[in-house]
């Protein structure tokens, strides 16, 4: 091996502190935050960037009164320079009509430009509009290749929505087991809808062992999470014993907080617990308050009730 030249060294020394300094300039210009008369005269000299962040601060009110037609103003002028994520908010205000009028045919074109350069989130609501068939021809093909790869990209709702295709068979062959794949990557990443949907798929033993411990489990962290559905099944698997302990008054807990969001079945069971005294004191008046509710949605055994409780009232 050749002997080392002391004079390359000292330049290639020299040359990598320059890299830093220059690396540390940069950082520290990019850590700043520019007032928004600097964004203002960027955005007006055709800055993409600057003009992308003018429609932030309209939006957002930060700097600006908030205005969302004057923000859809700068984001299309920052879109159509192939600023992805000014034209994800642009397809956003477009679809739900904020700020300008409502064009689902626009607001497509422009998911699809911010999308293929892989905005993972116009890349959800693209496959959320093909597979509602929002605008356009329901298309679950096309839904089921724009959630996938946004959920390649780690995206939960369109991993949970990969698995509900899945599971579903549409827009692809159904496949049980890659739909308990993608339930459980969106549940590890705490979505309550996956975490529900994943408690179904061990309850009902589909691509994975029946086993409705883990069932108990899923429904329990989604129920914690305020998820109604879930909160009514954790509470039907108390009540009966499946998967966890019989234990009426963990049921009761979990009926009342399903009920107290206005699910129909919870409430006709917690009036029928209170009515016989199952996990806590019988007491009539509060079955009829839980049965009135579960009434009022059209719940025809607690109309029944409500009906022969109110003529035994009206008796003389």
């Amino acid at each position: 091996m050749g002997r080392m030249n002391i004079g390359h060294v000292f330049m290639v020394v020299l040359a990598a502190l320059w890299l830093m300094s220059t690396h540390e300039t940069q950082y520290a210009y990019a850590a700043e935050s520019p007032s928004f008369d600097k964004l203002q005269k960027l955005a007006k000299h055709g800055d993409a960037n600057a003009q992308f962040r003018v429609g932030e601060r309209y939006r957002k009110g930060e700097g600006a009164t908030s205005d969302w037609a004057t923000a859809a103003e700068w984001y299309r002028k920052a879109a159509d320079q192939g600023n992805a994520k000014a034209q994800y908010y642009l397809a956003l205000m477009l679809d739900e009509g904020l700020g300008i009028s409502p064009n689902s045919s626009e607001s497509l074109t422009w998911y699809r430009k911010a999308a293929a350069q892989g905005h993972v989130d116009a890349q959800y609501n693209l496959g959320g509009v093909y597979r509602d068939g929002s605008g356009v021809t329901q298309d679950y093909t096309e839904a089921f290749t724009w959630f996938r790869q946004a959920a390649k990209q780690g995206d939960a709702g369109a991993q949970n929505a990969l698995g509900i295709l899945f599971q579903q068979g549409h827009g692809v062959t159904q496949n049980f087991k890659k739909a308990v794949k993608w339930y459980g990557k969106a549940a590890d990443q705490g979505l309550d809808l996956a975490q529900f949907n994943l408690g179904n798929t061990y309850g009902a033993g589909q691509g994975v062992p029946k086993d409705t411990t883990k069932a108990a489990e899923w429904f329990f962290k989604a129920g914690e999470q305020g998820h109604m559905e879930a909160q009514f099944n954790l509470a039907s698997l108390f009540a009966i014993g499946e998967g966890v302990p019989q234990d009426f008054a963990v049921a009761a807990t979990w009926f009342q907080k399903a009920g107290e969001q206005g699910h129909m079945e919870a409430q006709f069971f917690l009036g029928a617990m209170h009515a016989e005294g199952r996990g806590m004191p019988q007491n009539l008046e509060e079955a009829m308050i839980w049965y009135r509710k579960a009434a009022d949605q059209g719940h025809r055994e607690a109309q029944q009730f409500v009906s022969t409780f109110d003529s035994l009232l009206n008796r003389p």
